[in-house]
């Protein structure tokens, strides 16, 4: 509820008891206290309205005089306006059935206040605007069978006997065939053949037994639906395409029997959008006799029960008689075999005690002292022992709170039974209005920071809100420094000093200072600090070999060759300077200057002087796989023979690629047909050879091992 007042009233309380109830009077008086309003004799213009929202209405007081002093201020004027209305929310709790009502509760949106609904005639639904008062009862209605969503029964349901059929499955109406423009109906047999001796089959077919879906009681009986071609025949729907026949038989010239099978009649049928029909009839299938003579049978046969004698029947058999039948079979007829018997009643056999029956809640049990009951026919034994009816069970009563209670309006509590959901109406109970109850949680609860102070937060009523405890602030906590380590600078980035940071907020507290970075202190080639390389350092050359002077002209060439892996010398320190270069070792020395590329797997090796396990078997395939240089014949390389100068430089000049240059040679001893010609001419002109004082170039002159490598080196290296 919600007060009002425009300034600081005073008056006496005698003055307002003249048009106010006691409840009013008891606002009143609350509406005083918590404005703190003073009785004094004297009176001032003042306005005080109490709303009462929703089922209460609003009280308007006025308070009228100037100021002078009197024993009682006279209200001039209380008037009463129309309640609010409630905008309830309707739960149900217990769901109608199909035969029982259901039962719940309401709830005002804007008040809270609940309302117990007992079912669809409850009075507080009569708050609810008119036109959605139907609405609100459905929910709370029992349903009664819904035949709308009726479930049709897929099977039949037959009687604890067995013999009848309680609740029944749907069968489709069927068309039949006929014979002679659909005037006759062919016959057929037990299964299902065409046979003169069968019965005529009908057609007809059955809906199904529907039931409710929720209780499962049946809503719709089956009923009989005519075969289709009485019922579409009636609608002037058939009609005959093709008239059928039934099967025959006739003389043919030769006086021999002929037989002919039928055919039934081809049917357009107008409701069923069809053609049927057509289908052959043998002959010998439809006047095949029904019975087969010597066949036996039983006829009469009856079961004896606990009250009715039985019959053991008669059996008799198909005995051949004279003359033939309508369809040429020989006549039969059945003969007595042996007559029954009589078969006297079994009396009951009262051997299967009755069993109790518990009682629940909602309906009563029994109780069977001595009692028994046929195992054949279920009768109860009579004049034996005793029974006795059970009353129902008690409920099992439970609290259930279906609105809790708050500080601002009443709570619903009602007694329902946990077994059967019933609620005892008379037993529903508005609980009070409660005590402000404090939230969980504080409001406004916030951690003190390390340069912001907190707050425990206020503790206020969980439903309404109203400050029932005010918190406290916290102080601030203030940085906790935590140091943070120097880094050290190295050859190329800057350190940093130590300093200190809060280890809760991060905040800095002594802010770390930059150190320069230290630069590289190279020694040999490598930085001592941090082993980078020295960009500019030049290593010192180191000769292995012993036999090769630094004034030697093929020095650089030779230390090239070593440094890159191209020849390891003829030992460790020595290299065979001026020794003739043999052509397995001009071809390593150029495999290895190309990188020593892998040779294909699949590659053969036409030398036979040439081992696999040879240090140059590579070399020497790969040479040869890439035209630097064929075998002395086809099957032999010849490796430690020497090579010539010519030789050399032809190897070199193939290994390039073999691009002639536009000059030739001057020397004397290559002729311009001679198979080095262009190689010399590449060398000469590329400067990776020179010819001699004497204007030779001496190609069939040995060449050496220097030459050889010097040769690699100004060709590839410079």
């Amino acid at each position: 509820m919600d007060y009002k007042h425009n300034k600081r009233l005073t008056s006496t309380a005698r003055a307002l008891r003249k048009n106010m109830t006691k409840e009013e009077r008891k606002l009143w008086f609350e509406f005083l206290r918590l404005y703190d309003v003073k009785f004094y004799r004297q009176r001032v213009i003042a306005n005080y309205v109490v709303d009462f929202y929703c089922s209460k209405a609003k009280l308007v007081i006025e308070l009228d005089g100037s100021q002078h002093y009197e024993p009682e201020a006279q209200a001039r004027d209380a008037e009463r306006t129309a309640a609010l209305k409630h905008d309830l929310v309707f739960t149900v709790v217990d769901k109608p059935t199909c035969t029982e009502d259901g039962w719940g509760y309401a709830q005002c949106k804007v008040c809270g206040e609940p309302f117990f609904v007992s079912g669809p005639d409850s009075e507080v639904i009569s708050l609810v605007k008119a036109e959605n008062q139907k609405a609100v009862a459905d929910m709370y209605t029992k349903t009664g069978h819904n035949e709308k969503a009726a479930v049709a029964v897929e099977k039949d349901v037959l009687d604890k006997d067995g013999e009848t059929v309680l609740r029944y499955a749907a069968v489709a109406p069927t068309h039949v065939a006929t014979v002679g423009y659909g005037e006759t109906v062919v016959p057929v047999d037990a299964k299902g053949n065409y046979s003169a001796y069968g019965e005529e089959p009908s057609g007809a077919g059955r809906t199904a037994t529907m039931v409710c879906p929720d209780c499962d009681a049946v809503v719709v009986d089956s009923i009989v639906l005519d075969g289709l071609n009485d019922a579409h025949s009636s609608a002037m729907q058939l009609e005959i395409k093709h008239a059928g026949y039934l099967p025959y038989a006739e003389l043919n010239k030769e006086g021999k029997l002929v037989k002919h099978d039928g055919v039934t009649d081809v049917v357009y049928c107008g409701v069923c959008n069809k053609t049927y029909g057509g289908e052959t009839i043998s002959y010998d299938q439809y006047f095949k006799p029904a019975y087969n003579f010597g066949e036996t049978k039983v006829e009469g046969a009856t079961a004896a029960t606990c009250i009715k004698g039985g019959y053991t029947g008669t059996t008799m058999i198909y005995m051949q008689g004279t003359g033939l039948d309508e369809f040429g079979n020989p006549n039969g007829y059945w003969d007595v075999v042996k007559y029954g018997e009589e078969i006297p009643a079994l009396d009951h056999d009262y051997s299967v005690k009755m069993a109790d029956v518990a009682p629940t809640c909602t309906k009563t049990g029994m109780k069977y002292v001595d009692m028994y009951k046929c195992s054949r026919c279920g009768e109860v034994q009579p004049d034996q022992g005793k029974s006795y009816v059970l009353p129902k069970a008690d409920h099992a009563w439970n609290l259930k709170v279906l609105v809790e209670a708050t500080c601002q309006h009443k709570g619903l509590t009602a007694i329902v039974c946990d077994k059967c959901g019933y609620v005892d109406q008379a037993k529903v109970v508005y609980t009070k209005v409660t005590s402000h109850v404090a939230a969980d949680a504080l409001k406004d609860a916030k951690e003190a920071t390390c340069t912001e102070a907190g707050y425990t937060g206020d503790s206020v009523c969980k439903w309404c809100g109203t400050l029932l405890e005010k918190g406290e602030e916290i102080a601030a906590k203030g940085h906790t420094p935590e140091e943070v380590a120097a880094v050290a600078a190295t050859c190329t980035e800057k350190g940093l000093t130590a300093g200190s940071k809060c280890s809760v907020c991060g905040e800095v507290i002594v802010a770390q200072e930059e150190t320069p970075a230290l630069g590289h202190d190279f020694k040999d080639g490598k930085c001592t600090r941090c082993g980078a390389a020295d960009p500019d350092y030049v290593a010192p050359v180191v000769n292995p070999f012993k036999d090769v002077e630094k004034s030697s002209p093929y020095y650089d060439a030779i230390i090239w060759a070593a440094d890159k892996g191209v020849t390891t010398g003829k030992t460790a320190d020595t290299f065979g300077i001026n020794d003739g270069c043999t052509r397995a070792q001009i071809v390593t020395f150029l495999y290895r200057a190309a990188g020593s590329p892998e040779v294909k797997a699949d590659t053969v090796n036409p030398f036979t002087d040439v081992s696999k396990d040879s240090v140059y078997y590579n070399a020497i395939l790969w040479a040869v796989e890439k035209g630097i240089t064929k075998g002395t014949t086809e099957t032999t390389f010849d490796p430690n023979a020497v090579c010539t100068r010519g030789q050399i430089v032809t190897f070199l000049f193939r290994a390039s690629g073999d691009e002639k240059v536009a000059t030739g040679t001057d020397f004397a001893d290559v002729a311009s047909g001679s198979y080095c010609a262009d190689a010399v001419a590449w060398a000469v002109a590329n400067k990776v050879a020179n010819g001699f004082a004497d204007g030779t170039f001496r190609p069939e002159a040995t060449c050496t091992r220097g030459q050889a490598v010097t040769f690699i080196y100004r060709a590839l290296a410079e």
